[in-house]
């Protein structure tokens, strides 16, 4: 894995492609940034739901 530049710790997506396995390094994950946009909404109070209707109805029961 080293030698086509996975280091330790990187992300790979396996897929296949004409019968072969392909191992890749992921270069942008899909969620980058995610938890750093997370806290910033928290900060200004703005991570209420918009449709707060669609919520988990369960949600209520839950014990934290």
């Amino acid at each position: 894995m080293a030698k086509v530049g996975v280091a330790t710790g990187d992300s790979v997506e396996l897929k296949v492609e004409a019968g072969r396995i392909v191992i890749e390094r992921v270069t942008n994950p899909p969620r980058k940034g995610w938890a750093e946009d997370a806290k910033r909404l928290a900060a200004a109070e703005d991570d209420t739901l918009e449709w707060p209707e669609f919520g988990n109805e369960e949600a209520v029961a839950l014990k934290w």
